[in-house]
């Protein structure tokens, strides 16, 4: 994939197991939801809109975090831990031992 994306990338349903070569920059949203993955190594050090990695079973929490604090994303945050606003409200959230989503 081009490093940079004037639009939207999506992965969705591919069976991956990483994001490894996966675009650094997507202008629009970046969804990478139903898949296999376990780490978000190789996910965008930039979205515009919003970050969709729901239905990634083996994809732990900490990991999600880990992203979170690294890169930037301009709008929603989708993942199987909960559904946020934008990435404060996730961060936030997240490293809460006490939040439980649904």
């Amino acid at each position: 994939a081009p490093q940079e994306i004037g639009d939207s990338f999506n992965c969705t349903g591919n069976n991956l197991t990483t994001l490894e070569g996966a675009p650094q920059k997507v202008s629009g949203y970046f969804d990478c939801s139903r898949n296999n993955l376990t780490t978000l190594k190789g996910a965008p050090q930039e979205i515009g809109e919003f970050f969709n990695c729901m239905m990634n079973k083996k994809l732990p929490k900490e990991e999600i975090i880990k992203y979170l604090k690294v890169t930037k994303i301009g709008d929603k945050i989708y993942t199987d831990f909960g559904r946020f606003e934008n990435q404060e409200e996730a961060l936030k959230k997240l490293a809460a031992t006490n939040y439980f989503p649904y």
